[in-house]
């Protein structure tokens, strides 16, 4: 839903036949996938099979969570992700919305606040309650141009979740696009509980 790199790859797949080639639709862009990257080649390393590989990555893809603090609703107003209207409501409230990916990969709004302090805030509590509930794998951060809000990011987290993010890293165009300069991401993957 994000972009067509998926459908990009399947035709990439079935031009190479005779290779074992699986095709996981991550429904992320940016650090989702790379942190999705970064744990399957945890598995490649210590000797897990293709399909071992490829059902623990279908398995992880809903355990991630998204969260884009945005400095401004202006840029997704503009990609058309937004309606006018709830981008000018935004702006004449001074909300500074926190936004998300649903399960299908559509982005969606996932909080607000008045300020990007708020924001911070919101996001740190959200991200320690997920915590509680399941225990966390990894993180990642991305950001628009904005290494300092990233490196705030990075020091709040790695004080409340006693681990520093897998990477901080600039966002993909796709990110810069819908959420504008200053923007910036976490992506989180939560552990497998027992019962999984």
């Amino acid at each position: 839903k994000l972009s067509g790199v998926y459908r990009t790859c399947r035709t990439a797949a079935a031009a190479l036949s005779g290779k074992k080639i699986s095709l996981v639709d991550g429904r992320n862009v940016s650090a989702g996938s790379g942190l999705l990257a970064a744990r399957a080649s945890e598995m490649i390393a210590a000797g897990k099979s293709h399909d071992e590989v490829v059902s623990a990555l279908e398995s992880w893809v809903p355990k991630t969570n998204l969260f884009v603090d945005v400095q401004t609703m202006k840029y997704a107003v503009r990609s058309g992700r937004v309606s006018r209207v709830k981008g000018l409501a935004a702006r004449i409230l001074g909300l500074k919305p926190i936004i998300g990916v649903s399960a299908e990969g559509r982005l969606e709004a996932a909080g607000k606040s008045f300020s990007r302090s708020g924001n911070l805030s919101g996001i740190v509590r959200t991200i320690e309650a997920a915590v509680r509930k399941r225990p966390l794998w990894g993180y990642g951060l991305v950001h628009v141009r904005n290494p300092e809000r990233a490196s705030l990011y990075a020091e709040k987290l790695t004080a409340s979740l006693g681990r520093p993010p897998v990477f901080t890293v600039d966002a993909d165009p796709a990110i810069g696009v819908h959420a504008g300069l200053g923007a910036v991401g976490i992506r989180d993957l939560g552990e497998a509980l027992a019962a999984d």
